[in-house]
């Protein structure tokens, strides 16, 4: 987590928020007097801001201001798309899927017009590749555990965090190490 603080407590929020609403959705308790449905709206906006929190990884450590630029805006207007949409209806998988989709959508757009010479060689090609298969079992897992009623273990809902976990694991590895100053 080291020099990556925004992504650290996006984790630590995602982490918390999920716990916290799958304790009082199972338990059916409140926890610092909020409920499951208080806690599963937070539990979204986490689960959409970590995904997100990929794209900068992706877009690698800024080079020119534009590049910061670009980090940046695709890392807050993401969240601010996330909090509209949540609040617009925190109950419809559209409303989580969709500023995600929007912000690897952005990704691809900026690396067809403003990447930086070279920027696909930073990646390790065999553990990207892996983070792909595991983000593509995630997404099924997902579809797969929305349907509660075919899934009441919620079995698929476990894999699709565990699947997600996997990715992000294979994608760190797959991603240039992160650059030392010489006060390291």
């Amino acid at each position: 987590a080291r020099r990556r603080t925004a992504d650290t407590a996006a984790c630590l929020g995602l982490i918390i928020t999920s716990s916290a609403y799958h304790y009082c959705d199972v338990f059916r308790v409140k926890l610092l007097n909020m409920n499951a449905g208080n806690w599963h709206r937070l539990d979204n906006i986490f689960a959409i801001v970590t995904p997100v929190a990929v794209v900068p990884l992706l877009m690698g450590r800024a080079r020119t201001p534009q590049h910061q630029r670009d980090i940046d805006f695709v890392r807050w207007s993401s969240l601010f798309v996330g909090l509209f949409f949540q609040e617009l209806n925190p109950w419809n998988v559209l409303c989580t899927i969709t500023p995600v989709v929007l912000a690897f959508l952005y990704y691809v757009w900026w690396w067809h017009n403003r990447a930086p010479k070279g920027h696909s060689q930073r990646f390790r090609t065999r553990p990207f590749r892996l983070a792909l298969v595991a983000s593509c079992c995630a997404v099924v897992c997902f579809v797969k555990g929305l349907d509660e009623h075919n899934d009441p273990a919620r079995f698929f809902h476990g894999l699709w965090h565990v699947a997600n976990a996997c990715s992000a694991s294979l994608l760190l590895v797959a991603l240039d190490p992160v650059e030392r100053s010489p006060s390291d």
